[in-house]
């Protein structure tokens, strides 16, 4: 792909984008439409070889655009819009649309101020600018190095704010997928199975027996829930707190999350349902004396397991559509706050693509505990 020339025609200036793959013209429109993307100014000008020529809206630093890998105005102004962008992207060809190559200096952003003979907007801007890494899901190809999700990076070590606003995206854009992980296990060495009077000793202690297999699962997904509750990350990006609270919360929702994926598992499911409910039990009553309570605990323990509860017949209600999970999430989490609606959000998609992402989990997986909630979706 060559670099894209500025000209200039009737006053106006444009860039001629030359491209030796097929462009999505498609996609281009639309989010020009929406506003997300330069104007095209002309036709598609194809010449043999396979290569094309498209002309385009010149985003001119003059006017307030500048790439996000050299803005250094409020990150936080760009939150909203971003996020937006990305939802209205995956709108754009019948939902079927992806982008393999958002980098920071595919990205314009312009914000809001005043200029002489200027018409700045009264709302920050986004525009995506490289699209021929851009198509539709299925058909587009990258090369090997390209990310084929729609995914905003913002590759500065030194940016930590930066790093917080943007990471979340990937909420938006990672398909589910299996949560299988190797907790290893407590079964023993192939050569010591295959002694005869140790696996005489091991039958006979009832460490084969189903009772036995369901509970070293339970303590397996007790501790992908404990693990996934203390991700200071998820606190980060979800604007909670750190404390006893928002805590209790987080441990709340994966134990709902485990239990509804256990409901698909008969018998052997709601055994194994049980051992983790318990193990919960446990463990907010050694988290409850570890804040220092020592006075009428059992009615701390009470109102901890009624608030459980309560929050897993929120969600409930909103697998079968009675409530919105957002709302849910919104009054539990937040007080029902409004101002962290945006933040309900972001914590509502996280939760359905983790629920998407256990049915996707193979169930001998799931039973022995063998499984880690998704960590990789806040590295960006």
């Amino acid at each position: 792909m060559a670099s894209p020339t500025c000209s200039e025609t009737a006053g106006k200036s444009w860039v001629a984008k030359v491209v030796a793959t097929t462009y999505p013209w498609q996609l281009h429109q639309q989010l020009s439409k929406l506003g997300l993307a330069p104007k095209l100014t002309g036709p598609l000008e194809k010449y043999p070889g396979g290569v094309a020529v498209i002309q385009m809206e010149y985003l001119d630093p003059a006017d307030g655009w500048t790439p996000l890998d050299r803005f250094t105005g409020d990150w936080d102004s760009l939150q909203d819009v971003a996020l937006d962008a990305l939802e209205l992207l995956q709108t754009c060809c019948d939902g079927k649309a992806v982008h393999g190559d958002l980098n920071p200096n595919n990205l314009f952003v312009r914000l809001p101020k005043l200029g002489p003979g200027v018409d700045f907007p009264e709302t920050p801007e986004l525009k995506f600018l490289d699209l021929a890494w851009g198509g539709l899901e299925g058909q587009v190809t990258y090369p090997p190095f390209v990310n084929s999700k729609a995914v905003l990076t913002v590759p500065d070590p030194d940016a930590q704010a930066v790093e917080s606003q943007f990471r979340r995206i990937d909420l938006f854009n990672a398909h589910p997928k299996s949560l299988q992980f190797d907790r290893g296990t407590d079964e023993p060495k192939p050569e010591v199975a295959t002694s005869r009077l140790r696996q005489a000793l091991l039958t006979i202690s009832g460490f084969y027996s189903k009772e036995s297999q369901l509970l070293r699962g339970s303590k397996n997904l007790y501790q992908a829930v404990v693990q996934q509750a203390a991700n200071k990350q998820l606190y980060e990006v979800f604007k909670l707190e750190r404390k006893f609270a928002s805590e209790y919360n987080m441990l709340c929702l994966h134990m709902w999350m485990l239990l509804v994926r256990l409901r698909s598992e008969g018998k052997d499911g709601k055994a194994l349902a049980q051992m983790v409910y318990e193990l919960f039990q446990e463990n907010v009553e050694a988290r409850v004396r570890a804040e220092g309570v020592k006075v009428r605990l059992n009615k701390w323990l009470n109102e901890l397991e009624q608030m459980f509860y309560g929050m897993s017949f929120a969600f409930d209600k909103s697998l079968s559509g009675d409530e919105d999970i957002t709302g849910a999430l919104l009054r539990n989490f937040y007080n029902d706050d409004k101002s962290k609606q945006k933040a309900a959000d972001i914590l509502a998609r996280y939760t359905t693509r983790e629920l998407a992402c256990l049915v996707k989990t193979e169930s001998e997986h799931v039973m022995s505990g063998q499984i880690r909630f998704s960590d990789d979706l806040f590295s960006h």
